[in-house]
């Protein structure tokens, strides 16, 4: 959210939104399957992912989040259905008392900072972007030289560096 320019509130939640919706060489079913095929689960966010699997299916766990993280598709279908799915999460918080005393909490709080918004944006913000836009924000922003990679399991260290160094080249 820091990351957004000022016509952008809410393009880092929706870009995260979609990252597990389909790459370049899978959809999004065909990239569930090849996820739960290998015991793993994936957990997108508009700050990149994380995957959690069996260590013994470390390199292609690696590879599918690089996959996840570096090509995302934002298919125009897969994007109008997340935008509708936001959509529904911005009326329920609406509906919701302790919601909207956060919300007005933090915009007395942080003033002009962008940590005074709502993260997901604005109903009309979130319907405005299109397949265009993720990928501009994406090509900025999800990009390797800016990783984080956390690791905990049996690997040694200078093991999953190597993989990490070579599936995200």
């Amino acid at each position: 959210q820091v990351e957004e320019g000022p016509r952008e509130h809410g393009l880092a939640y929706l870009t995260g939104s979609l990252l597990e919706e389909g790459t370049r060489h899978r959809g999004a079913v065909e990239l569930a399957e090849a996820i739960e095929g290998i015991g793993a689960s994936i957990d997108c966010s508009s700050s990149g992912a994380t995957i959690q699997c069996p260590a013994e299916e470390a390199q292609k766990a690696v590879r599918l989040l690089r996959e996840v993280v570096l090509e995302p598709a934002f298919d125009v279908r897969e994007v109008r259905r997340v935008q509708g799915e936001i959509a529904a999460e911005i009326e329920a918080e609406a509906a919701d008392p302790r919601a909207v005393a956060r919300n007005r909490f933090r915009a007395e709080v942080y003033g002009a900072h962008p940590f005074a918004r709502p993260h997901y944006g604005s109903p009309e913000e979130v319907a405005a972007y299109r397949s265009a836009d993720l990928a501009r924000f994406h090509r900025r922003w999800f990009v390797p030289h800016e990783t984080i990679i956390a690791a905990a399991g049996p690997m040694e260290t200078e093991e999953l560096l190597d993989l990490c160094a070579t599936t995200f080249r």
